[in-house]
């Protein structure tokens, strides 16, 4: 099947990508069509495999050079200005990127906590400081928004977005985000699609041997809440669940209607 839309026209998602610690979030995340620019407050991107790296300072010593699909852009967080750093280069549109990766929310909370009021720990926090609280959860759900705006074909420069955010390990279930404050329970309601990753043994019937493998979780199951909004996702695979899952070929591909593996 062949594209339906002309590439300016291409429809692109948010997603936020959930699951339990060491499921392979910050991977998955980085399947998303690219070039991607990739904010990254954990430093999961050097463990990536099958990418063309390039640190944000290379690309901006060269902004003209040539990015593919492979290519990855990465800005290292290590600060609240990090993060607004990469922000501020999405919102001008001037850059070549089609995906927007964040990894990790949780990360990036803390971050604007310390730029915030650095040094500030909950043992010793005053009325001055639930008021920065306040205001930090009023920046973090804006950013959200935002993020759901540069989605949208209204945008300059509409974007694919990412946001890794691992959930609770608890044993409450439905499992939610693991961030502070109201963002936990709103976190669900800004992107088109909160699914998650697990890593699963599957079980290989002709040897009676079994292997690691990775599925994608669609909606909700009896651990997590989660849902996909994007009509011909679901129908698309034919359930709730992706086994080996890449966001280019199971999501990008399937909203623009192009032939992906499976169709090919």
């Amino acid at each position: 099947m062949k594209l339906t839309k002309p590439i300016d026209q291409a429809l692109y998602f948010f997603a936020v990508l959930t699951g339990l610690y060491g499921q392979g979030k910050s991977t998955l995340a980085h399947t998303a069509p690219g070039p991607i620019l990739s904010l990254d407050a954990e430093g999961r991107t050097r463990f990536l495999e099958n990418h063309h790296i390039i640190t944000f300072e290379e690309w901006q010593e060269s902004p003209k050079q040539k990015l593919g699909h492979e290519s990855i852009v990465v800005l290292p967080v290590r600060s609240y200005a990090d993060y607004r750093k990469g922000i501020d280069l999405v919102t001008r549109g001037d850059h070549p990127f089609r995906s927007l990766v964040i990894d990790s929310l949780p990360e990036i909370q803390e971050k604007m906590k310390a730029a915030l009021r650095p040094g500030v720990t909950f043992e010793n926090y005053s009325r001055a400081d639930w008021d920065v609280w306040d205001r930090l959860q009023h920046f973090m759900m804006e950013d959200m928004r935002y993020f759901q705006d540069l989605s949208l074909p209204e945008h300059r420069r509409p974007m694919n977005v990412v946001v890794v955010c691992p959930i609770n390990e608890d044993e409450d279930t439905p499992r939610r985000p693991y961030v502070q404050g109201k963002l936990r329970k709103h976190v669900m309601g800004f992107p088109d699609m909160q699914i998650a990753v697990k890593r699963v043994k599957e079980l290989d019937d002709e040897t009676g041997t079994t292997r690691p493998a990775w599925v994608l979780i669609l909606n909700d199951d009896e651990e997590m809440r989660l849902k996909c909004n994007i009509p011909g996702i679901v129908s698309h695979h034919e359930g709730d669940e992706v086994w080996d899952p890449d966001l280019t070929e199971d999501i990008a591909k399937v909203i623009n209607h192009q032939e992906t593996k499976e169709t090919a």
